[in-house]
């Protein structure tokens, strides 16, 4: 189910990455010239979207805990962008003694929206969402209908437009939010484990990005209240060498 890329693997300090919808490891490449002289970066290669297969937080503490013995990893750090932080919200949960730092960077699974919630919960949600899937062009004509009526906002309307293209994007969308459905980390649990456990969080979202706005933000503070949280003048493409030489910083 899952995969790995490593980035180093002689140094003595790992951070464990996670990337975003329709990203590779390519997307820390980057991030790995910043730290190349101090870490090592093992890249979680995501199983969300290309085939179909339900994900557990049990099947990604077994995959990483493996991991850590094959490398002799005793503490980590951890990084992720986007829906890729799901996963990384779960590991407060599953490694509380080993993780130090932990970095969300334009954070999915803050606040679940109501077409997700929707989509993915009761029986009668994920057939109207297959449904969908299959007929490319009622579902075109059911989201034009909605955001002319203003219940789809344009940014909103343009990235889902852009994701249910055709038959495959619509595809790799069905199956990103079915194989994540059960990636729900309790947050209030999470922030407990933080606390108890002196782990460090820093989330990192853009004044601009339609996909995670500001009010994700701020749920995000009032859930780690005494964590470090900053907005940069950046829309959703945040991942980018400014900001891994902010995280850089973070990390020496």
């Amino acid at each position: 189910m899952f995969s790995h890329t490593i980035l180093g693997g002689k140094k003595d300090n790992w951070l464990v990455a996670f990337y975003g919808y329709g990203q590779s490891y390519k997307a820390y490449e980057k991030l790995y010239v910043e730290l190349k002289d101090s870490h090592n970066i093992i890249i979680i290669d995501n199983p969300m979207q290309d085939v179909e297969a339900e994900i557990h937080p049990d099947n990604l503490k077994k995959y990483i805990a493996d991991l850590f013995v094959q490398y002799n990893i005793e503490i980590f750090d951890s990084v992720s962008y986007s829906m890729g932080s799901r996963f990384n919200l779960c590991l407060p949960l599953l490694f509380p003694n080993q993780l130090k730092n932990i970095f969300i960077i334009a954070p999915d699974g803050i606040k679940f929206n109501f077409w997700n919630r929707v989509a993915i919960s009761t029986p009668w949600g994920r057939r109207i969402f297959k449904f969908f899937v299959e007929n490319g062009s009622v579902y075109m004509s059911t989201l034009l209908f909605f955001h002319k009526i203003g219940v789809v906002n344009k940014s909103h309307y343009a990235f889902s437009k852009w994701h249910m293209r055709d038959d495959r994007s619509r595809k790799r969308v069905y199956n990103a939010w079915m194989n994540m459905r059960f990636i729900r980390p309790d947050l209030n649990e999470v922030n407990n484990q933080i606390e108890r456990n002196s782990i460090q969080l820093r989330s990192y979202f853009g004044k601009q990005d339609p996909v995670i706005p500001l009010s994700i933000q701020k749920r995000c503070v009032r859930f780690f209240p005494n964590q470090k949280h900053y907005l940069l003048d950046m829309d959703h493409n945040i991942l980018n060498e400014e900001l891994f030489a902010l995280l850089a910083k973070e990390l020496a």
